[in-house]
C-alpha cells in the first residue's frame, strides 16, 4: 500500500497532481474535491529520508524510512498513477527551479532522479487496464523521447495541451521524436508549448515540420532563451498566425525570452458572467492573475455556467482567455445544436449553417480564390487563409462544433446544388443547352462530379474521427450513390428516422440514382420515412428494400405491373402485423403495365380513364388498404379507415 499513499483521504479521484523534484526532496501536491493534499518526501542525510503529509496546509502525518527519498516516493507514485480513475485536469512532473530562470542546476546529478521519476511514471501507465485520462501535461524531461513515452501512454480524446521544458538545460537537445504526436493524437487538436535553454537550426526544421499539421495542433508555441550562430530567424516572420477554423484559430509564436523579457507566464483576463431568465451578457475586467485562475481553471464554477450556454456563446467564451478555453475544453460542454447545413454554392464558395434550440441562427459563408499576388487562399468574412483547403477548413469547423453534441440534432443538411457553378461567363462560347422537354438547361454532370467526390471522402474521413452523428433526418441534395453513401454510412442507425436525397441542381443533369449499394445499410433498413420525389431511382423497386418504411415518398425510373402486385402484397402484410404503416407513394417516369398481371389484383373498385382505385379489407379489421393507380403518373399504397372509404353510410337521424 505505500506508505504516503495510505494516508491519502481519497485514492483514486484527483482533479490535478503536481510532482516537484530537486536533488534532495520531491513535493507532491494533489487536489481532490475541496481538499488540497501535499506530500513532501526529503533526504535527511545517511541513507535516510523524511516523509510529511499536509492537509489543506495542516500537517497531518510524519514519518522516517531508511532509503532513500525516490524510492520511497515511486512505490506512492506508482500507486497514484494507476489507481485514479477520474479523468484529470493536470499533471506536472518538473524540476523546483522550473519558473526560476536565474537558477542553475546540475544537470548530471538531476538527469538521474529525473530519468528514475519518468521510468516511474511510464511503467505506472502502462499498467493501467485503461489510458490515463488529463487535459493538461507539463513535463521536464531530459531528451524528447522521455517525454513520448509518458504522452504516448495517455488518451489522446482527453489531452489538449502539452508543455515540454528543456530552459534549464545548458547543452542543445533532440526534438525529433515530437513528430510522434502526430499519427497518435489523430487529429484532435492539441496545443503544444515548448522552452528550450538553446534553440538550434535543427530543432526549427522540425518545427516547421509540425506546422503542416493543422489537423494535429491548433497552437504552437516556441520559447527560447539563446540561439545558435546557424538559426534562421527570418522563418519567415516570427510571430505567425495561420487559421484553419472560423472557430478556433491555429496559431505560432517563435519568441526570444531574453530579448522580450517575458517570463514563462500567460496573461489572463478574468470573465464575468451573468445569467438570469431573459439574457446572458459577458463582461470582461482584469483583476488579479491568481484569482483569474482560480476561477477560469475551476470545473465546477465553469460547469454550470456552461449548462446555460449554447454554441456561439460556448466559442465566445473560449475566446476570452487561454486559462478558461482550457477548462472549457475539459469540461466538453454541449452546444445545443437542433439544425446545421452545409450547401456548395459555387464550384468555389461552401455555405453552412447552425441553428441553436433557443432559435438562435448563424450562417458562415466560405470562399476560395487567389489574392493580388496569385497566392491561393480561403476567406470567410474578413478572416483570410492563406494555402488552406476550402473542404477540409469547413469539415473542421463542422467538427469543432458537433464534437461534444450528446444530444440528437433534428436536422443535418448536405446539399451540392452548385447554384451558380454553370454560370461561366469566363467562356463567352459557353451556353447552356434547353432541354427538349423542360425548362432546366441541360449541363454536363461531370462538371461537378468530381468536387463532390472530393469533398465527401474528406467527409468521410472526418466523420470516421467522430462517434455516429445522432441526427433524426437527414437531407442530402445529390444525384451520386456513392457521395449519400459515406454520408449516410456514419449517422447514428438507432437515432435516424428520416432519409431525404434530394434533386440538388437548378439545371438539368441527365443522371440517375442508384440505390442498390445504400439500401444495404443498416441506417436504410432501420429508418422510418424515405423521401427521394425530385431525384429519379433507376434500381428496381423489388431490389430496393423500402418495404419496412413507414411512409415512402420515391421517384422511380420505370414501374412493372408486377412491382404493383409485389407491393399489394407486401403492404397488406405489413398492415397486418404492424399499425405503423402509413403511406406508399410512387411516381414513374414510364411504366410498363401488363393488363393480365393487373387482373391479378381483381376488378377495381372504379375505372375511369387512366386511374384505378382498389379497397383490399383486412381479416377482422375495420381498416382498408387503399391502392390508386395513375397509370401515367404514380401509384399510392394508402391505409384508410371504414369511415374513409366509399362503402360508409353514415346514420341519419330523423329529428
Amino acid at each position: 500500500m505505500g506508505h504516503a499513499y495510505q494516508w491519502l483521504p481519497t485514492k483514486n479521484n484527483f482533479s490535478s497532481m503536481e510532482f516537484r523534484y530537486n536533488s534532495r526532496s520531491i513535493t507532491v501536491k494533489l487536489v481532490s474535491d475541496y481538499i488540497h493534499t501535499e506530500l513532501v518526501y526529503k533526504d535527511i542525510g545517511g541513507g535516510s529520508m523524511s516523509l510529511e503529509s499536509k492537509e489543506n496546509k495542516k500537517l497531518r502525518n510524519s514519518l522516517t524510512i531508511d532509503d532513500t527519498f525516490f524510492n520511497v516516493f515511486c512505490e506512492d507514485f506508482e500507486l497514484i498513477i494507476s489507481n485514479q480513475r477520474v479523468p484529470t485536469i493536470s499533471l506536472v512532473l518538473r524540476h523546483n527551479s522550473y519558473y526560476d530562470e536565474t537558477r542553475e542546476c546540475e544537470e548530471v546529478f538531476l538527469d538521474f532522479i529525473t530519468s528514475k521519476l519518468f521510468d516511474c511514471l511510464e511503467k505506472s501507465l502502462k499498467s493501467r487496464k485503461d489510458l490515463f485520462q488529463v487535459s493538461l501535461v507539463i513535463l521536464e524531461p531530459v531528451d524528447m523521447d522521455q517525454a513520448m513515452s509518458i504522452i504516448l501512454n495517455m488518451d489522446p480524446f482527453e489531452l489538449s495541451l502539452v508543455e515540454i521544458s528543456f530552459s534549464h538545460r545548458t547543452n542543445q537537445v533532440n526534438i525529433d521524436g515530437i513528430s510522434s504526436l502526430i499519427e497518435w493524437n489523430q487529429g484532435r487538436k492539441l496545443e503544444l508549448n515548448m522552452y528550450f535553454g538553446i534553440m538550434s537550426a535543427e530543432n526549427l526544421v522540425t518545427v516547421k515540420h509540425l506546422l503542416k499539421h493543422h489537423s494535429t495542433f491548433h497552437r504552437v508555441e516556441i520559447y527560447y532563451k539563446n540561439s545558435d550562430d546557424n538559426l534562421d530567424l527570418s522563418f519567415d516572420v516570427l510571430h505567425q498566425q495561420w487559421v484553419c477554423s472560423v472557430f478556433k484559430q491555429f496559431i505560432f509564436t517563435l519568441r526570444n525570452q531574453e530579448a522580450d523579457q517575458l517570463k514563462n507566464e500567460v496573461s489572463v483576463s478574468f470573465i464575468c458572467v451573468k445569467i438570469t431568465n431573459s439574457f446572458i451578457s459577458f463582461q470582461a475586467s482584469s483583476i488579479d492573475v491568481i484569482l483569474s485562475g482560480r476561477v477560469s481553471q475551476n470545473p465546477f464554477i465553469m460547469e454550470s455556467v456552461l449548462k446555460n450556454l449554447e454554441c456561439f456563446d460556448i466559442q465566445r467564451l473560449r475566446k476570452t482567455s487561454s486559462g478558461i478555453r482550457r477548462c472549457v475544453d475539459y469540461i466538453k460542454p454541449e452546444p445545443h445544436i437542433e439544425k446545421c447545413s452545409i450547401e456548395f454554392d459555387s464550384i468555389n464558395r461552401i455555405v453552412t449553417s447552425i441553428a441553436q434550440r433557443n432559435g438562435l441562427f448563424k450562417k458562415v459563408r466560405y470562399g476560395d480564390g487567389k489574392d493580388i499576388y496569385g497566392v491561393h487562399n480561403v476567406h470567410c468574412g474578413k478572416t483570410t487563409m492563406e494555402g488552406e483547403d476550402l473542404g477540409r477548413i469547413v469539415l473542421n469547423d463542422f467538427k469543432i462544433n458537433l464534437e461534444h453534441q450528446k444530444t440528437c440534432l433534428e436536422e443535418f443538411f448536405v446539399n451540392f446544388s452548385f447554384v451558380h457553378a454553370f454560370h461561366n461567363r469566363s467562356n463567352p462560347n459557353w451556353r447552356p443547352r434547353k432541354v427538349d422537354n423542360g425548362s432546366r438547361k441541360k449541363v454536363d454532370y461531370d462538371q461537378v462530379a468530381s468536387l463532390t467526390s472530393e469533398f465527401t471522402e474528406k467527409t468521410d474521413q472526418c466523420l470516421k474521427s467522430m462517434p455516429p452523428l445522432r441526427v433524426r433526418t437527414l437531407i442530402i441534395g445529390s444525384v451520386n450513390q456513392e457521395d449519400v453513401f459515406r454520408i449516410l454510412s456514419h449517422v447514428h442507425p438507432e437515432i435516424l428516422k428520416v432519409i431525404e436525397i434530394r434533386y440538388p441542381f437548378k439545371v438539368n443533369v441527365e443522371k440517375c440514382l442508384e440505390v442498390d449499394n445504400i439500401c444495404q445499410l443498416k441506417q436504410w433498413n432501420s429508418a422510418e420515412e424515405l423521401i427521394i420525389n425530385s431525384v429519379t431511382i433507376s434500381t428496381g423497386i423489388q431490389e430496393m428494400k423500402i418495404t419496412h418504411f413507414v411512409s415512402v415518398d420515391i421517384l422511380v425510373e420505370n414501374i412493372y405491373a408486377e412491382d404493383i402486385v409485389y407491393l399489394k402484397k407486401v403492404c397488406f402484410k405489413e398492415l397486418l402485423k404492424s399499425s405503423n404503416f402509413k403511406k406508399f407513394k410512387i411516381t414513374f417516369a414510364k411504366s410498363t403495365l401488363d393488363q393480365s398481371v393487373l387482373l391479378s389484383l381483381g376488378e377495381p373498385y372504379r375505372l375511369a380513364g387512366y386511374t384505378r382505385v382498389w379497397y383490399f379489407l383486412f381479416p377482422n379489421s375495420t381498416q382498408y388498404l387503399h391502392i390508386f393507380l395513375h397509370s401515367e403518373r404514380s401509384v399510392i399504397f394508402n391505409r384508410v379507415e371504414f369511415e374513409n372509404t366509399p362503402f360508409f353510410e353514415p346514420i341519419v337521424q330523423n329529428e
